[in-house]
């Protein structure tokens, strides 16, 4: 089964979440180091510490599955587009801080360093047009679907193998890998809004992971999936000449420059700014990244046309995580970013939304008596854009974070330790109501009973064992549901993050996260 590694939200930087959630961090023994193997794959993947980042894939022997690898190499500089072989020391850190790594590595010898083709460049037709859907083919019956909009399901490639569009009433984007014709899509994210029922959502983003092969006719792009079971057809989009078609894209968002975090203003490329590293050959350097499903549309300066908020997070090697939010004008179909505005440091975003020409935003930050690691306080804020600046209407504290905030709230899980869980395998559900929680673990339906931690933080957790129904699921979903439950027993805390929930678990010597997108609550 093809499995799409989700780049948006895995909680890992685990200690740095511990710390978010108030939690005694695990003992480390005594100083000691030992030496290892590691190999390093050709490109980074997005990934969620305190806030999203992105992170090495590692492993320590060659036929192993990557791991998300959440730490730095010092004297070790990462060049993407290779695989490498490292020999590295890993030292362990005795009684490390709340928000930092249990281990330091330390690089002894790079091994070997090896070209690796990703994907090829533009010569295959595919990047410099954006895509539009034109139908679904399926061979079995010789059916054809077509969007009910031709604007509403759209690709757009780079010649870094990535990929962005329209998947109906959601935003899609990802990787994707050429070798002559063939074609696969990995690391697929989505917005999770609920389409029409009449939508092609599922079946279009189904077909993205089925893909194999490709070809470019003319001013037509076909995709097959299957093997031998359908073919997606595309064709160029018209020429953008309205105002609505002129709305700003996440991919000019994502590579537009922006003012207000340093004192130089920075260009972001496909949603990141890296800088210079402070020293030479070192690993810590400034680094800025959008969070892609916190990006809103509306009008903020009452012309009519659709702006952007968006968030951007900056982290430059240390404990600090900050958030941003910036206001983005559309001129003529381009981005102008007008004003940008701190909203605080590891601060937990549970809602983003343009009202009526206002950001509002919910937020858990820190309270009178929080240490900076630890924010508690709900607060709803109101920003409005007066003269090219980010102006604070209101803010009103709404008391200390607690489970109760969740009561009544209901969700579906997107990610397991920094893998997505695919819908079309199973829908895993999570329901909070009056103390306990329930839903679907993708095959049976399981129940628990759910509380605060007595004396603990207000964001720590504790849950009684899941029962759980015995209805027997073909694969996969039986083992993606027998490798969810034992990890929702084994939660002790929970966050906002970039307005999902992270349900933080710590399972024998694994540590990690689910991760939720809301949904409606059931009626």
């Amino acid at each position: 089964m093809k499995r799409a590694r989700n780049t948006l939200f895995f909680l890992a930087a685990i200690c740095a979440l511990l710390a978010v959630a108030a939690c005694a961090p695990l003992q480390a023994p005594a100083s000691q180091a030992e030496e290892l193997t590691l190999y390093v794959g050709p490109e980074l993947v997005d990934c969620v510490g305190v806030a999203p980042m992105q992170c090495m894939q590692v492993k320590q022997a060659a036929d192993d599955d990557w791991q998300l690898f959440y730490d730095q190499i010092d004297g070790f500089t990462y060049e993407p587009g290779y695989t490498y072989e490292l020999r590295v020391q890993r030292i362990t850190v005795p009684n490390p801080p709340a928000d930092a790594s249990a281990f330091r590595y330390e690089l002894i010898e790079e091994l070997s360093r090896t070209p690796t083709l990703v994907i090829t460049g533009d010569e295959n037709g595919l990047v410099g047009q954006e895509w539009q859907l034109q139908e679904i083919q399926m061979l079995a019956d010789n059916s054809v679907f077509v969007p009910a909009d031709l604007a509403i399901h759209t690709l757009n490639f780079s010649v870094a193998g990535e990929f962005n569009g329209q998947n109906d009433c959601n935003r899609i984007s990802g990787s994707y890998a050429v070798d002559g014709l063939n074609i696969t899509f990995g690391n697929i994210v989505s917005t999770m809004a609920m389409c029409a029922p009449e939508s092609l959502f599922e079946r279009y983003m189904q077909a993205l992971l089925d893909a194999d092969s490709f070809t470019v006719e003319g001013d037509s792009l076909l995709i097959a999936f299957g093997p031998n079971v359908g073919v997606l057809k595309f064709g160029p989009a018209a020429e953008m000449q309205t105002q609505t078609q002129l709305e700003l894209s996440t991919t000019a968002l994502e590579n537009a420059e922006y003012q207000g975090i340093y004192t130089e203003t920075i260009a972001l490329k496909d949603g990141v700014y890296e800088g210079a590293p402070f020293v030479e050959g070192g690993a810590a350097r400034p680094r800025v990244e959008l969070i892609q499903p916190l990006i809103r549309l509306g009008d903020l300066n009452g012309d009519g046309v659709d702006d952007a908020i968006v968030v951007l997070v900056e982290n430059s090697g240390g404990s600090g995580v900050f958030n941003y939010l910036a206001a983005v004008i559309d001129d003529a179909g381009e981005p102008s970013n007008v004003a940008t505005t701190l909203i605080g440091d590891r601060t937990q975003i549970k809602a983003l939304a343009i009202v009526d020409g206002q950001i509002a935003l919910d937020i858990v930050t820190q309270g009178p008596d929080d240490a900076q690691c630890c924010p508690s306080l709900l607060v709803h804020q109101l920003y409005a854009l007066e003269n090219d600046e980010l102006v604070q209407v209101s803010s009103e504290e709404q008391g200390m974070v607690s489970l109760d905030n969740l009561d009544g709230t209901s969700w579906v899980l997107t990610e397991m330790s920094g893998e997505a869980v695919e819908s079309t395998t199973a829908e895993i559900t999570l329901v909070f109501k009056g103390g306990d929680i329930g839903g679907s673990s993708g095959c049976n339906t399981y129940r628990s009973s759910v509380a605060a931690e007595a004396g603990g933080a207000p964001q720590a957790i504790a849950l009684t064992p899941p029962i759980v129904t015995r209805m027997m699921c073909p694969e996969p979903v039986m083992t993606l549901e027998n490798s969810f439950l034992p990890r929702l027993g084994a939660v002790t805390q929970w966050s906002y993050t970039a307005g999902n929930l992270a349900l933080l678990y710590q399972l024998d010597d694994e540590v990690g996260a689910l991760i939720f997108t809301p949904q409606p609550a059931s009626e």
